[in-house]
């Protein structure tokens, strides 16, 4: 390996940028409301006009009329044009699945998969996932901030062993096999293959199990600080550092009775900086936009705020973990053969 390495940068000059799906779900079933939801709608509108993007947008839409959104979307051919795609999802959720107005469960790996290599538009292109919903129904309240040794005798002894079927060892016919049709299929293609889940960040707003913290006024915790750091910062730092300044800035913030939220940030074959450019980007682009009435009166007549409020952050130009211990840390192996 070189002295330097240089990943090298997702190519992000394109006009429009990319092309991003925003469905907004906050009339769900049994007419249950969330709050600030029409604000993290406009704010997002807001961010991504800014970066340049062509805006897809859906308001309250049922299992069907949403999967075949997502659908085709996922099959534009106009991804050829653009260089990244960005898909935001806001409504309510569990562990597994985002919901519909009508309460059914869309599988977040399904849509992911959606937007894979196979699809060759997308090939080799950036793309951002942002699914906002509870990841489950624990509320966070923290723990004290307190740089305490933790008791690691009590640590294993909580340890519960779970039960799982053990994977069957493979025969020498079975390998020979798979490489045979690795093999066939690079003689096929006359080129090396590659993962078909790359180039991939995905963004859920709570860890698993837990619950998402909003306001109804500014909207949800992340939604507002992802759109504030994006407009101040996207013209200097690359995404995954962005989402780094997110993730520190998310951890100081406290609800009235404690409560907290962490975020989950993960990325799939992502492996080069992806600078947004806003500077040369066309300011205004087209939003095609399909709003869809469900719902009270009342809840129809809520006002969307369409204007950014000022960022008030003030954010270090680096964060680091402190690692100058003498002994670094400790790493337990473990190895199941």
């Amino acid at each position: 390996f070189p002295d330097d390495f240089d990943l090298g940068k997702y190519s992000m000059s394109s006009n429009p940028r990319g092309n991003v799906l925003i469905i907004n779900n906050e009339i769900l079933k049994d007419k249950f409301f969330i709050d600030g939801a029409s604000v993290d709608f406009a704010n997002l509108h807001n961010v991504f006009n800014k970066l340049g993007f062509k805006i897809h947008s859906y308001s309250n839409l049922e299992f069907s009329p949403m999967r075949d959104a997502i659908r085709n979307f996922a099959r534009l051919e106009d991804h050829a044009n653009v260089d990244m795609v960005a898909v935001c999802i806001l409504s309510h959720g569990n562990d597994y699945e985002i919901q519909s107005t009508d309460g059914v469960g869309f599988n977040r790996e399904k849509i992911i998969e959606m937007f894979n290599n196979q699809n060759s538009h997308l090939d080799g292109k950036p793309k951002m996932f942002l699914f906002h919903s509870c990841y489950g129904n624990i509320v966070d309240y923290g723990v004290p901030d307190k740089k305490e040794p933790i008791n690691m005798e009590q640590t294993e002894a909580d340890a519960v062993p779970t039960r799982g079927r053990r994977s069957r060892e493979r025969t020498p016919f079975a390998r020979f096999r798979e490489q045979r049709e690795a093999t066939r299929f690079r003689e096929q293609t006359e080129e090396n293959s590659r993962s078909s889940c790359e180039d991939m960040v995905i963004i859920h707003a709570s860890v698993p199990g837990y619950s998402t913290c909003r306001d109804p006024k500014t909207g949800s915790w992340l939604v507002e600080m992802i759109c504030e750091v994006f407009q101040k910062y996207s013209h200097k730092y690359d995404l995954r550092y962005m989402l780094d300044i997110v993730a520190a800035e998310m951890s100081k913030k406290e609800a009235s009775y404690g409560e907290k939220q962490g975020i989950e940030v993960s990325s799939r074959h992502f492996c080069k900086k992806l600078m947004f450019n806003p500077e040369t980007a066309v300011q205004r682009q087209p939003v095609v936009t399909v709003p869809v009435c469900i719902g009270t009166q009342k809840s129809s007549k809520r006002k969307q705020k369409e204007v950014l409020a000022t960022p008030v952050l003030t954010l270090r130009d680096a964060v680091y973990y402190e690692m100058s211990h003498k002994k670094r840390g400790k790493a337990y192996i473990f190895n199941h053969e």
